[in-house]
């Protein structure tokens, strides 16, 4: 049966800045981004979507009330559950349009953040584009504790894979990172990926270049003075 995504008599969304967003345009930008996906469920995100922006703190129950229509809230509440548990929606799919829009016709290079954060009782991997000194999402996972523990490393990396398949090689990627990845091995995948980047690391960690071999704790640098180490491996 196919589901309607016109949200009767909803008012339109007012923007952190005041801006007043239509809701029918809410809906027809999700549609078209997210063409990856099923009809049934890009519809059903399309709506999610624009209940959300009209939510203050987003939670479920929240996003299920703002779905206005014919439909009780139990129901509606019931299909936001039954989207968010829906295996079969895969983010890659879904923000494979979000990332084209972003980046097509983009001539300067697109700085990304990659970090880790903690939702509950679950570890949340994201890849965000910083854009305007925002940070807009590109691709996340979310796994649990005892998933990290065996295979952190190999998460990373697989992320930073998928992310080289939704973004063209001509457009030219840095990836920000904190110290947890200041790992040769995930350096090795940014090299081989194509990927640039600066990422924190460690004052114990060995250096090696042309004028200096050694830890970074012990290199000879005063305070507010940089340095810059071509060249140098890890």
């Amino acid at each position: 049966m196919r589901q309607s995504v016109c949200l009767n008599e909803a008012p339109d969304a007012v923007t952190v800045e005041g801006a007043t967003v239509s809701t029918q345009s809410i809906l027809t930008w999700v549609l078209h981004v997210t063409s990856n996906l099923l009809s049934i469920q890009s519809h059903t995100l399309a709506v999610l979507v624009a209940a959300a922006i009209r939510t203050e703190r987003p939670n479920l129950a929240r996003i299920g009330r703002e779905m206005a229509g014919p439909s009780t809230a139990k129901s509606t509440i019931k299909r936001a559950w039954r989207f968010t548990c829906n295996e079969r929606v895969e983010v890659a799919d879904a923000m494979a349009g979000v990332i084209a829009q972003l980046v097509r016709k983009r001539k300067k290079r697109l700085l990304v953040s990659l970090d880790w954060t903690e939702v509950r009782d679950f570890h949340m991997l994201m890849a965000a584009a910083c854009i305007g000194g925002r940070a807009v999402p590109l691709l996340w996972a979310s796994y649990p504790e005892w998933k990290l523990l065996r295979s952190q490393n190999s998460l990373e990396e697989g992320l930073l894979r998928l992310l080289r398949t939704l973004i063209p090689e001509t457009v030219r990627v840095v990836v920000l990172a904190d110290r947890g990845f200041g790992r040769a091995e995930w350096a090795a995948v940014c090299q081989e990926l194509g990927f640039d980047y600066l990422v924190r690391i460690c004052p114990d960690v060995t250096v090696a270049c042309s004028r200096y071999r050694g830890t970074l704790r012990k290199y000879p640098l005063r305070k507010g003075i940089a340095h810059v180490l071509r060249g140098a491996i890890q």
